[in-house]
């Protein structure tokens, strides 16, 4: 959607195209990745129980470090042993 957005609009320079699409590409993904925490943390029916918010951001942290952490690891692997 992103790409889309961005090549519609047209820009005359590439600079311009590419910083658009950066910056909508992190508005995108910052959004998809807190507002299910923030619905949680405001939402009138959670009445202060806040159990869900916890699992919620353990999860999205614990498997973002623990997916970096593999890549990280498993990429030079990858590169030295392809020609």
């Amino acid at each position: 959607m992103a790409r889309i957005q961005t090549t519609d609009e047209n820009h005359r320079y590439q600079k311009n195209y590419d910083d658009m699409l950066i910056s909508r590409l992190f508005i995108f993904s910052s959004m998809n990745f807190y507002v299910p925490m923030l619905f949680i943390a405001f939402d009138y029916r959670n009445e202060r129980n806040y159990d869900d918010l916890f699992s919620l951001m353990l999860t999205q942290m614990a498997f973002k470090q623990v997916g970096l952490n593999v890549v990280e690891i498993v990429l030079p692997v990858l590169k030295q042993r392809l020609p």
